[in-house]
């Protein structure tokens, strides 16, 4: 099964989607490339601004991060889980 891929730049813009990511998520290639992460899906993508957040302030604390495992639900869709 593939698995939803993404390529970011560092400003998290879209560089390229795989075709797992885009039949997942509802979107065309063409229609998310370029544009920021967070700013797909009404701000649904903003779960990842939590999830690194929480990893940073671990991580600085000395802990050891083996998974962070999320669960979202996005515009349209039932809940997705990853981790």
């Amino acid at each position: 099964m593939p698995v939803p891929l993404l390529v970011l730049d560092p400003e998290l813009r879209i560089r390229q989607a795989n075709d797992a990511f885009c039949s997942t998520f509802g979107y065309t290639p063409d229609s998310i490339q370029s544009r920021k992460l967070l700013d797909l899906g009404q701000g649904a993508w903003s779960i990842l601004t939590t999830a690194a957040s929480v990893s940073t302030r671990a991580l600085a604390d000395g802990a050891r991060i083996d998974d962070l495992p999320l669960t979202h639900r996005f515009p349209g869709s039932a809940p997705r889980h990853c981790g």
